[in-house]
């Protein structure tokens, strides 16, 4: 387990954090192995599922996400 706080999971969090909802979802391209993240109200946020066993994450903010080497998606 990882602590969660209101910054969130600077890495990005393997579970999903309640403290920082709705979070940003890090997403793994299957097919590049890019990685990129989608924020709430994006085109594919809602289908977008989290599976940590692919090195996809949680982030509390866009910062964290850029920080830790993903890039925003385009929808």
């Amino acid at each position: 387990s990882q602590v969660v706080n209101s910054s969130g999971c600077p890495g990005g969090c393997t579970t999903y954090p309640t403290s920082c909802a709705p979070p940003i979802k890090g997403n793994v391209s299957y097919t590049t192995g890019e990685k990129i993240y989608h924020v709430f109200g994006q085109e594919f946020y809602e289908q977008t599922k989290i599976n940590p066993a692919y090195g996809e994450v949680w982030f509390c903010n866009e910062d964290d996400a850029i920080a830790a080497g993903w890039r925003k998606a385009r929808n």
